[in-house]
């Protein structure tokens, strides 16, 4: 996901937010079967949540503005992989894009139950449509409750790795400036 910050805040809200509106805009036909609906629900959510998400990842990492694009990737890279720092002069940016992946984390905790209430909610649909709906609209809410479930089994590993990842890059990159750790 490092290629989000390869350039400016449009492309990450491209980068972000077209995957998220092709998954939408498939949600929507699969339920309603028009592509016309589905295209525009498509545009509207990608260039929404891909906004939205790009004005939240730049917000978070300000001095990212300030960095070459090919440095914010690299350090974006050193930190999602939690690889060494060879280039010194990225040791500062490590330490600083770790921490933002650290307050992030802090707040994904402080949120958490939000992502218990969708697929709260897609249960109900799916229970509504299979007892008062057409097959079409019970098969697509219980696919994606499906997918609810795969996602919210996967989030925990994730976040874990994630987190001692970006560790053992600001260890690395702290070993490098000859900097105390931090926690």
């Amino acid at each position: 996901m490092s290629s989000v910050w390869s350039r400016g805040r449009s492309w990450t809200a491209i980068r972000v937010g077209a995957p998220a509106g092709v998954f939408f805009g498939l949600f929507w036909f699969a339920l309603e079967g028009s592509l016309e609906k589905a295209i525009f629900e498509a545009t509207f959510f990608a260039m929404f949540f891909g906004g939205w998400a790009a004005i939240a990842m730049w917000r978070a990492w300000p001095g990212a503005k300030d960095i070459d694009p090919a440095d914010r990737v690299a350090v974006a890279r050193i930190v999602d992989r939690g690889d060494r720092v060879a280039d010194r002069r990225l040791a500062a940016l490590v330490i600083d894009y770790a921490t933002v992946i650290r307050r992030r984390q802090t707040r994904d905790k402080r949120f958490q139950w939000t992502l218990f209430a969708f697929p709260a909610l897609t249960l109900i649909l799916a229970l509504t449509a299979t007892s008062e709906g057409s097959t079409r609209h019970a098969v697509v809410w219980w696919v994606l409750l499906g997918l609810w479930a795969i996602l919210l089994i996967r989030i925990p590993r994730r976040r874990a790795r994630a987190h001692t990842r970006a560790v053992s890059a600001e260890t690395e990159a702290r070993r490098l400036l000859d900097m105390p750790a931090s926690e």
